[in-house]
């Protein structure tokens, strides 16, 4: 079975895209509470 390269290139992409929201939601929630 042939992975196109490509494929691997877009979702290693979108794991590292998905990864940095759920960074930056972390921050601001940390952000919130600190300012409470």
């Amino acid at each position: 079975m042939q992975i196109d390269p490509s494929w691997g290139v877009s979702f290693k992409i979108a794991l590292h895209m998905l990864f940095l929201c759920i960074g930056i939601a972390w921050a601001c929630s940390e952000l919130a509470a600190w300012l409470r």
